[in-house]
Parts: C-alpha cells; structure tokens; sequence
C-alpha cells in the first residue's frame, strides 16, 4: 500500500472535503483526487460513495479510515522513537531551576527523581526566572521552572505550585504592625531585591511603577538569606516569595501580606512549542507534580 496516498485519503476523511484537504496538503485537488483513485485501484474497492449529495464513505472506505489512521499514527510515533535515538536524547534530560525554587521545592524532586529514573542522565542549571526564559528561547534548555507572568504562545507550562510574594520589614519599621499592605504605600521605602536575573525583580519594579513610583532601590544580591539578614539590621525593606521563609529565623523581621493577593507567585514548568518533546521529558512532566512538596 502506498503510505502517501493513504496519509491523503485519511486527511480528505478528516475534512470530509477535497478542497479543504487539498488546501492542507498543498496539493491540487486535481492531484489529491487522483492519488485516491490509485488507492481504490491499487486496493480493488471503492472508498467514498461518489454519488452522494455529501461527502459519504463507503463499508470498506469507513474501514481503511479507521484502521489507516491508526497505522499512520503508529508509523509516526515509532518515526520519533527512532530521531530520539539517533539524536542521542533520549535518557538525557536539562532542566533550568531558580534558586529560590530549588531550595524549596525541587531539591528533593530532583533527588527522588534521580533515585526513580537511573539511567535518566539530569542535568540541572541554576539561574534566576528571567535568565532561564532566555535559555529556554535559545533552545539550550529542554524545560525550565519559571515564574508568572509568561509570554503567551511560546511554551506548554503547567502550573505546579502556586503560594504569594509577601513585604518584609524589620520589627521596629513603621509599618511591622500592619496586618496587610498595598503597593502604593511602600513609595519612599528602600528596597534590597533580588537582582535583574530573577523575575520577581522585574515584577516589582512594574508594580511599583504601576502604583505611581519609582522604587528607591539601595542593593541587589542573588543570596535571599544575605537580603532577610539586611532587613533583619533595618537597613531596608524587601520582597520575596513567601515559601523561602520558612527556612530562616525571623526573629528580627516581620511579614506581611499583600491586600487582597496582590502578589501571586506561580511556579510553571514550561517547555519550548517549537521543541520536539521527547520521552524523557514526558516522564519529567508527569513527574513533578506528583512528588512536589507543599511548604
């Protein structure tokens, strides 16, 4: 049997139409219509019920589309299969994780997942949100963990935790009292923030300019614990995802909400639209939301 034709006759089957068929496959209707006669020759039985008013298929033409599809789709699936092993990515994985997230949620994934999948080779870059969504774009990356807001279009992501970024002060600031707060009461704050490579650094500047103000912003750090220990000496204020908290002592330091979930903090798992998934990451995909812890 010849493939090609078949792979058209289950696309006409499909758009139960020549022309539509035809506009999908770039072909005259001319052409489509005579690869499907040569697929009646070659199999010795009319396929579509040619005198109908509409688009009709014959006993024998309803069986070949439905067992045709079927081979075309295990002929496709096994066609992956064989790129996953002549491209030699099939057993490796990378990821790209934010620090921050890694601390709290994926080092015991990773962990588990290494002791679950051994022969799963799982290279794992650290970077802040933003730099991985560039490593993402450029394809050096097979899935990262990033944070919303995202670009719509570009990646499949699924949501796997989701928790809130909370203001923290020293116990002694004006506003340590406060049970909640709106971004347009932190105007003339002085604000210690994780750098331009994490995305929450850019969140706040756009909320902050959202509200009506440029943030006075008086130090940048990539280390969340140094930022905690300068709020804890008054120095200034900061903002942070409320989960990391939980692993240091807050003695000196008081935390609080945004109004009205001003601030959500979503964790996705993303991957490129224009990447081909493979096996593996399949499995990672699946994976992580079954095993990520809830703080």
């Amino acid at each position: 049997m010849n493939l090609k034709n078949l792979q058209y006759y289950v696309e006409v089957c499909e758009e139960r139409s020549f022309t539509k068929a035809s506009e999908n496959l770039y072909l005259s209707q001319s052409t489509l219509s005579k690869a499907i006669k040569n697929l009646e020759d070659e199999l010795g039985y009319v396929l579509i019920d040619r005198s109908s008013k509409h688009f009709q298929l014959t006993d024998k033409g309803m069986i070949l589309y439905e067992s045709g599809g079927k081979l075309l789709h295990q002929i496709k699936k096994s066609v992956k299969i064989i790129k996953d092993e002549l491209s030699n990515s099939k057993g490796k994985l990378v990821i790209g994780i934010p620090p921050v997230i890694s601390t709290v949620y994926f080092s015991q994934i990773v962990y588990q997942f290494k002791q679950d999948y051994p022969d799963i080779e799982l290279h794992v870059i650290e970077a802040g949100a933003h730099t991985l969504n560039k490593l993402l774009e450029d394809n050096r990356l097979d899935m990262a963990i990033l944070i919303t807001p995202l670009e719509e279009g570009k990646y499949f992501k699924q949501v796997v935790a989701s928790d809130e970024a909370v203001l923290l002060v020293n116990k002694d600031h004006p506003l340590a009292m406060t049970p909640e707060i709106s971004f347009s009461e932190l105007k003339g704050e002085r604000f210690i923030l994780l750098d331009e490579t994490y995305m929450i650094h850019h969140q706040i500047v756009k909320k902050a300019h959202d509200a009506g103000f440029e943030p006075n912003i008086i130090g940048k750090s990539t280390q969340w614990d140094y930022i905690c220990e300068l709020v804890g000496n008054d120095f200034g204020v900061t903002i942070l995802p409320r989960p990391i908290l939980h692993r240091f002592h807050l003695d000196n330091i008081r935390v609080i909400p945004f109004a009205q979930g001003f601030f959500p903090w979503n964790i996705v798992m993303c991957t490129c639209k224009r990447r081909q998934c493979t096996e593996v990451m399949n499995i990672f995909w699946d994976y992580v939301p079954k095993h990520i812890p809830h703080p």
